[in-house]
């Protein structure tokens, strides 16, 4: 009490006990409170606006890349495929065959001496595709092809011996050879008049 009241006196205010304690020494040590880091949650963040922007970006660049990659393997198929398949010059290719048209006109016989010289036989047509790429090919003239009429049995067989079947018109007496090329059928023909013919191969 006499401490309190010679305080008074003099002005001073009694120090509290947190006053007084610091006095004899610094207050003792409170745990540090650092802030936490952020806690990880399994639900991922929200992208943003920039981050979608490059992944598209990023997805269009590899969409650009496998198709240029596609047509360099389809330009080395094609290469490899013209390399296995060859034709001779002046000859045409159509699945993997060989095709060669003739610029002047002979016999049946003669025509087809021609062609095995040339290690090849008269065109065998014996597919719609086949008889329509060549008769994109011949134009407005008729050519020979491989296929013959045997009067004994009487039909009309391929020169490898397979039956044909189909259609033959402008059939007559003595016409046993055929012709494509003028009209969009196989046409009867005298194998004595001369036609340009049609050889065809195996490609090498």
């Amino acid at each position: 009490m006499l401490v309190r009241q010679r305080l008074c006196e003099e002005g001073r205010t009694l120090p509290t006990h947190r006053s007084l304690f610091s006095l004899e020494g610094p207050p003792p040590a409170t745990p540090s409170t650092r802030p936490l880091g952020k806690i990880p949650t399994c639900r991922p963040d929200q992208p943003s606006r920039e981050t979608s922007g490059l992944l598209i970006s990023c997805i269009m660049n590899w969409h650009m890349i496998i198709s240029a990659l596609i047509v360099v393997v389809l330009k080395i198929v094609g290469m490899t495929l013209f390399l296995l398949y060859f034709c001779p010059k002046g000859w045409d290719f159509h699945q993997g065959r060989c095709f060669f048209l003739s610029k002047s006109e002979s016999s049946w016989n003669k025509s087809m001496n021609f062609c095995k010289e040339k290690g090849s036989t008269l065109a065998i047509v014996n597919t719609p595709e086949k008889m329509k790429f060549l008769q994109d090919i011949t134009g407005a003239e008729k050519y020979f092809i491989g296929l013959l009429y045997q009067p004994v049995e009487k039909t009309w067989h391929w020169i490898n011996n397979t039956k044909f079947n189909g259609n033959v018109t402008n059939q007559g007496q003595n016409f046993h050879c055929v012709t494509i090329g003028l009209t969009k059928t196989y046409d009867a023909v005298s194998c004595d008049i001369t036609y340009r013919w049609i050889c065809e191969k195996k490609a090498q």
